[in-house]
């Protein structure tokens, strides 16, 4: 009898501690966004939008830009994708073929310009909807943060670093 006690009560813990354990580390619904992906952005968003003091017109702006960046970006993203790859490939093949690995080069070195000459854009356009005090302390807002994710830079441009490793 003592033993099959022991058991029950073995057993009866057991289970009441993955019980707590799955409650303990369960995250609240508002912690997650509909698609699982964390909120915590948005929060910097909201946190960047009462620090810099936006009119409700500007933070109307800000949103608007910021969801016209966000899908340019993707575009030019997966379009420097399927040429990495495209590069890739080609680099693969026994018969190296000059003319169309100089040709996708070409396409690559045209989607960094135009990348780069969007986010420039990006930054004019920012400019004219905040105000001077604003956009600088935007900036600092930024710099503050860039000197926080510094720490984990070397471990995101060994990342970067082994993306162009295959070549």
């Amino acid at each position: 009898m003592k033993t099959r006690g022991k058991k029950i009560l073995v057993y009866v813990s057991m289970i009441a501690l993955f019980f707590v354990a799955t409650v303990a580390y369960a995250q609240p619904d508002s912690y997650c966004a509909p698609e699982g992906r964390s909120n915590m952005g948005r929060g910097m968003r909201q946190n960047f939008m009462k620090e810099l003091d936006l009119t409700d017109e500007q933070q109307q702006q800000m949103q608007e830009l910021r969801k016209e960046t966000k899908e340019r970006m993707k575009e030019l993203r997966e379009a420097m994708k399927e040429n990495r790859n495209a590069l890739h490939n080609e680099l693969q093949k026994t018969d190296i073929n000059t003319r169309e690995i100089k040709k996708i080069t070409s396409e690559i070195k045209d989607l960094q310009g135009q990348k780069i000459d969007y986010m420039v854009d990006n930054v004019i356009q920012m400019k004219e909807i905040l105000a001077p005090e604003q956009f600088e302390k935007l900036s600092e807002m930024r710099e503050k943060r860039k000197g926080r994710r510094g720490q984990q830079g070397s471990q995101r441009s060994h990342r970067q670093k082994s993306q162009w490793g295959r070549f």
